[in-house]
């Protein structure tokens, strides 16, 4: 699978490359907007295809699931957030690329409202998990006795960084329809609200799931209180910075 992974990895890099290339360097050919447009679907091409082939390549094979050091197979490969929030950031992905090549025919892009918020609420998720992979399950590896970079190696460079740089990107610089109000950005986090109950209440009440991110250290289930203001405040930040610089940037 690691073989399979590096070649994924290279040709995402070669075909974008080359795309990007055609793209800056015929300028002649291409519009500013319809420039922007066209990265917007190869970006966003990127995001849905590695999703697609990712996930369905961790359901069917199985993969190593970080700190905890198991393998998951199945449907179990869909329990952590970080594979949920990259297969929603996917189809949202696909949702842009099929609004912008309407666009592209139609001679006029325009996104609906919802799809950008959508775009807000994704790329919220995947920066939350690249700042949880960064600065917390990163140095819990290291504290494992573990290489740091673990948590950015074969699938998850894709879903650790890979993914949450193109979204972010995307939001920022390609996506201009519309500013995003203070409700967008508390929207933004709806997602990351949906799975921390479901988490806590497989972890906690139905007691069907391990610690698999170890947010109790270990079963101190009075710090659950604690962990949840934590996250949820990085990610109204998250959601807010982003829709900051989106405003600014368009």
């Amino acid at each position: 699978m690691h073989k399979l992974m590096m070649a994924i990895k290279s040709s995402v890099v070669s075909i974008s490359t080359n795309l990007l290339y055609m793209i800056y360097i015929k300028d002649e050919l291409i519009t500013p907007m319809s420039k922007k447009t066209i990265l917007t679907i190869i970006i966003n091409c990127i995001i849905a295809i590695n999703v697609t082939i990712v996930a369905l390549l961790g359901i069917i094979c199985g993969a190593g699931d970080g700190q905890l050091g198991n393998y998951v197979i199945g449907l179990g490969y869909l329990k952590p957030y970080t594979m949920d929030s990259n297969i929603l950031a996917g189809v949202i992905a696909l949702l842009v690329v099929i609004f912008s090549i309407k666009g592209i025919k139609n001679g006029r892009r325009q996104m609906p409202r919802w799809l950008m918020n959508a775009y807000l609420m994704g790329t919220t998720c995947l920066d939350l998990t690249f700042l949880i992979a960064t600065a917390f399950l990163a140095p819990m590896e290291v504290a494992a006795g573990r290489n740091y970079f673990i948590m950015f190696s074969k699938d998850m460079f894709f879903f650790h960084f890979l993914n949450p740089l193109l979204a972010t990107i995307t939001l920022v610089i390609l996506l201009e329809e519309y500013s995003f109000s203070f409700v967008d950005r508390i929207i933004g986090m709806a997602p990351t609200i949906v799975y921390s109950i479901i988490y806590f209440v497989m972890l906690v009440v139905l007691k069907q799931w391990e610690d698999f991110y170890n947010f109790t250290f270990g079963g101190k289930y009075y710090l659950i209180p604690i962990v949840v203001a934590i996250i949820y405040g990085i990610t109204v930040a998250v959601s807010w910075v982003l829709a900051y610089m989106h405003n600014r940037f368009k």
